[in-house]
């Protein structure tokens, strides 16, 4: 007798792990606890836990005050824009820093530039936000006139922060 064929599937069991999770979390529509989410997904309790803070860190998940998990309605992942006026400055670099790890936290996609203290080179990267789509941007250090420049360009798709001197300056462009 011939043997049979096995198909192959070319899975990864921890995604599927984590697949399972997430639709466990779509039909209980609300929170559940960690115990739950083990006891009804026969997943090991270390791997359910690291799954769930892998969701919370990405966005997909919500923990709640009490410790329970719940799905988070996600259209699109955030992206937000920050321009600094030159990576050299200890400020700025702090700024970057402080803004990197919130974004992280938040998970909150970040597109990080150095202006280089150039007028130019603050606009080309109001032009590269523009062209990457992010929703917010923060322009740090550039002048009036650049402010105009990128307004006048038409770069109307998202609001502008910049910040000139310690004055914080925002230009809604919608």
């Amino acid at each position: 007798m011939p043997k049979a064929k096995i198909k192959r599937l070319y899975l990864i069991p921890i995604l599927s792990k984590g697949l399972d999770v997430l639709e466990l979390l779509e039909q209980v529509h609300g929170p559940i606890s960690l115990e739950d989410v083990y006891k009804k997904t026969s997943i090991s309790k270390t791997s359910v836990y690291r799954i769930l803070k892998t969701l919370v860190h990405r966005g997909y998940v919500a923990q709640t005050q009490n410790g329970q998990y719940r799905l988070v309605a996600r259209p699109r992942r955030l992206c937000f824009g920050l321009a600094v006026q030159s990576a050299d400055l200890p400020f700025s670099q702090a700024v970057s820093r402080s803004v990197t790890a919130a974004a992280a936290a938040a998970g909150i996609e970040l597109l990080l530039l150095d202006n280089r203290f150039d007028t130019e080179t603050a606009v080309r990267n109001a032009e590269e936000f523009a062209e990457k789509r992010v929703e917010q941007f923060c322009n740090t250090g550039t002048q009036v006139t650049s402010r105009r420049t990128i307004t006048d360009r038409n770069l109307k798709f998202c609001p502008t922060v910049s910040i000139t001197k310690f004055n914080l300056t925002c230009i809604f462009n919608h």
